[in-house]
């Protein structure tokens, strides 16, 4: 069965989506349970995840280890490699290097984060046309009301300039031209730039993908209208724009991982700054969270995990 939606139109659409508002946890296994958890998306793709988003988003985190492996248990087999099969279940450890026990470093932010030298092979065989533009939007296909929306964002000009100045050579003015920047209705860029979506990759379609819901009824609400909806024509559009734009809207879910190890002080999580691995404790941590803008993502439940948490330790 597809889980790709041809038209945004009114309920019900087809396949017919379904969101318990079930998660999946990906889990780092260099760090000891409960305090290695890297990122939660939501179980809305034929109730799991999409394995290649969550390679995307796991493979980005770990300083784009996209030849990693996911596993439900430490030492369980892997799961298929197939780009568009389904992750089931409630947690699964996302494993960079064939070493289990790898305390591979975490990026703690975009500003951190390396454009990859080799995007993994589907995304490298994506061919987006260089034809006409349209002016609707390209996720509602609505006419009015319509923004143009960055996809690298505009504040992120001095890490465009240093990244991505290699896929615009001659052209000084990239990051406001039609490569980096798309028609979205006004309130679809509000969450885009929210953090909520970005597009990826699922059957060699472009399409919508729910990242950080913001409230139970809100995010079912945005899951089940456009969540695996495929993106209107994105002509002219730089696939490296569009691939930076899913580690700018995921990579501020570590600051859960950076909660978790507050209450381990003494321990050192890896992690990437400046382009070098620094074995950092709690406070360090927190600071290069700080030093990089971005937010701490704590959220009632890793509040609850928090609270948990100490009572172990304990």
């Amino acid at each position: 069965m597809t889980l790709i939606r041809k038209e945004p139109g009114p309920q019900p659409l087809e396949p017919h989506l379904v969101w318990n508002g079930a998660f999946v946890t990906f889990l780092h296994p260099g760090y000891e349970d409960p305090f290695n958890r890297l990122c939660t998306l939501p179980a809305a793709d034929d109730g799991g995840v999409h394995y290649g988003t969550a390679l995307t988003v796991c493979g980005i985190i770990a300083n784009n280890a996209f030849n990693g492996y996911f596993a439900k248990e430490r030492g369980a087999d892997r799961e298929p490699r197939e780009w568009d099969s389904i992750l089931r279940g409630v947690k699964f450890y996302f494993f960079a290097s064939n070493n289990p026990d790898d305390q591979y470093p975490v990026v703690t932010s975009f500003a951190n984060w390396q454009f990859p030298l080799t995007l993994p092979p589907e995304w490298n065989a994506l061919v987006i046309p260089q034809e006409s533009e349209q002016k609707s939007c390209r996720l509602s296909l609505i006419h009015h009301g319509v923004d143009q929306a960055h996809i690298v964002p505009q504040h992120e000009l001095t890490w465009f300039i240093v990244q991505m100045s290699q896929f615009f050579i001659g052209d000084e003015l990239a990051m406001n031209n039609s490569k980096n920047v798309m028609p979205l209705r006004s309130d679809l860029h509000f969450c885009f730039d929210q953090k909520m979506w970005c597009v990826v990759l699922k059957e060699g379609k472009l399409v919508c993908q729910t990242v950080r819901p913001h409230g139970k009824k809100a995010a079912s609400q945005f899951i089940l209208l456009h969540h695996n909806v495929e993106m209107q024509p994105l002509d002219c559009k730089s696939k490296e724009c569009l691939f930076a734009r899913i580690a700018w809207t995921i990579l501020p879910l570590i600051g859960d991982l950076c909660d978790l190890r507050q209450v381990l002080p003494m321990k050192t999580t890896a992690i990437i700054e400046n382009g070098q691995v620094v074995n950092a404790n709690h406070k360090q941590f927190k600071e290069a969270l700080k030093r990089s803008g971005a937010p701490m993502t704590r959220t009632s439940r890793s509040r609850s995990q928090i609270g948990s948490a100490k009572c172990q330790v304990r």
